[in-house]
């Protein structure tokens, strides 16, 4: 255990004190391209965006292939494995 605090970063504040806009998004419906263009631009803008840890996140097929590769299969575009043969 570290001997100093590990609360979790207050992003928001840390990109302000920086001198940057920050904006904490809780729900998918807050986030919008209009919303975004919206703000002004004088200077960068930090989205700290929160995470639903309950939501499952979809399949990433190309860790899947990375490691199928791993194990000898051949993966073509598709997603299909054949045994490699050497």
């Amino acid at each position: 255990t570290p001997l100093y605090p590990t609360t979790p970063l207050d992003i928001p504040r840390l990109a302000e004190a920086s001198g940057a806009q920050a904006l904490t998004i809780e729900h998918p419906d807050q986030l919008s391209r209009e919303m975004l263009m919206e703000r002004k631009r004088d200077r960068p803008l930090v989205l700290n965006i929160r995470i639903d840890r309950s939501v499952p996140i979809p399949a990433n097929r190309r860790i899947s292939n990375i490691s199928k590769a791993l194990q000898g299969k051949a993966v073509n575009a598709a997603g299909s494995t054949a045994q490699v043969r050497e």
